[in-house]
């Protein structure tokens, strides 16, 4: 898909949604237009890049990838995101705020030329947001679901703990009332 000069991608006022999803074999030529207003509570509140997309020109803007990663363009780690002109701008995320690229595993980020300025991460220790831009390894993501398993299995190790010693103390105290009864 082309988008050129005149064309807007936006949602209403009060609905949510992403501007354009790039699925694994698909393309995005972005040679004029605008990619704005696009709110959405997962990654990629502009572009969600799983395929290539190649930015010529147009502006990416007031995007916003709540409690997620980025607000203009979240590049997949599969993806091939060039950019050589346009502007992303004005985007807001938890982690790469204009864009959100999780470098390794066979994707491409290459920023040719462009403006990169005036997005925000809210998280701030989040990887090295340096002009709104996040590269992330991909280790780092792969490191982030295991720490969640991880984590997972401590809370339904200590869940069922509690839940075993409960049902124990029942049985303690059921069989010393028992006990108990027999002697009088």
């Amino acid at each position: 898909m082309t988008l050129k000069e005149n064309v807007v991608v936006t949602h209403e006022q009060g609905v949510s949604g992403r501007g354009v999803h790039v699925e694994s074999k698909g393309t995005l030529v972005l040679a004029g237009g605008n990619i704005s207003g696009n709110t959405i509570n997962d990654d990629g509140g502009g572009v969600l890049n799983h395929g290539t997309f190649r930015m010529f020109d147009g502006v990416i803007s007031n995007n916003s990838a709540s409690n997620s990663w980025g607000g203009g363009v979240c590049a997949g780690s599969r993806a091939t995101f060039v950019m050589s002109g346009g502007e992303i701008s004005n985007n807001t995320a938890n982690m790469g705020g204009g864009v959100f690229y999780i470098e390794g595993d066979g994707g491409v980020f290459n920023r040719l030329g462009g403006e990169i300025f005036g997005n925000t991460a809210t998280v701030s220790s989040s990887g090295g947001d340096v002009d709104g831009v996040c590269i992330t390894p991909y280790y780092f993501q792969i490191f982030m679901f295991r720490l969640l398993y991880i984590v997972i299995v401590m809370v339904v190790v200590v869940v069922g703990l509690f839940f075993y010693r409960s049902r124990r103390r029942k049985r303690l105290v059921v069989k010393e009332l028992v006990d108990f009864n027999d002697v009088v």
